[in-house]
């Protein structure tokens, strides 16, 4: 199964005139759920894509959260959603706050 995430690119970019400096956290969740036990894989291939970039991050039962420079971030959560749709996710919920403002 391929998945054409385009929009989802074009939403997560950074525009110019943005501070450069500015911190985000990200928190987001895949479903399906599967409830107790092994964790599902679209949620693995999420989080192993922030591993691999080494940003902060907090896997939990419920969701990940991620902290990190504004363009890190928004880098790393357009992989990430793209591993979780390839490891057979139907939905991911994503909330974007400034860390720093």
């Amino acid at each position: 199964m391929t998945c054409d995430l385009s929009h989802v690119n074009s939403l997560l970019k950074i525009r110019p005139g943005y501070d450069a400096d500015m911190r985000l956290t990200a928190e987001f969740t895949s479903e399906p759920f599967e409830g107790e036990g092994a964790v599902p894989s679209h949620a693995e291939r999420a989080v192993e894509v922030l591993r691999a970039r080494g940003l902060d991050h907090d896997f939990g039962p419920l969701g990940t959260s991620v902290d990190g420079e504004a363009e890190a971030v928004l880098d790393a959560l357009r992989a990430a959603l793209a591993g979780a749709f390839a490891g057979g996710a139907t939905r991911v919920t994503v909330q974007i706050d400034r860390a720093d403002g």
